[in-house]
């Protein structure tokens, strides 16, 4: 993409372009969960597989970890590291290819929702709908 594009261009995109435009247009995830349901004609309890692969997948985890849940984060030897939500060290690393973030004290993986699940110690449930709302709250 940057090949086709200046950097400054690129900057400027980055920090005017509203992330909920972001992930409804560009991601096309639902920006409620009634939607998703009246889409999928599922009104049971269950969410709809594909929408939490996209929720796990598709919101950066960088930015749920620092601009959502604001948790205290840190570059360090070239890595996006964040204050574990279990252990409260900064021996932590994220992957953006994998979209996952790994504690290394107390070994645990942490995708989108399970980093809002322990984070704010909310259910699976209050999670995904967390995730669902967020998208119309921040810019990037």
């Amino acid at each position: 993409m940057s090949d086709r594009f200046p950097p400054e261009m690129l900057r400027k995109l980055r920090n005017e372009i509203p992330i909920s435009l972001v992930i409804k247009e560009f991601l096309k995830i639902p920006t409620k969960l009634s939607e998703v349901c009246r889409k999928e004609g599922n009104m049971s309890d269950r969410f709809p597989p594909e929408m939490l692969r996209r929720l796990r997948n598709e919101i950066p985890i960088n930015l749920v970890i620092k601009e959502f849940l604001k948790i205290p984060t840190k570059l360090s030897e070239g890595y996006f590291r964040f204050l574990c939500p279990l252990c409260s060290e900064f021996i932590t690393a994220t992957n953006p290819k994998t979209n996952l973030a790994r504690c290394f004290l107390c070994e645990k993986n942490f995708n989108a929702i399970d980093i809002v699940m322990t984070a704010k110690q909310v259910s699976f449930r209050s999670a995904v709908d967390y995730l669902v709302s967020i998208k119309s709250i921040k810019s990037i």
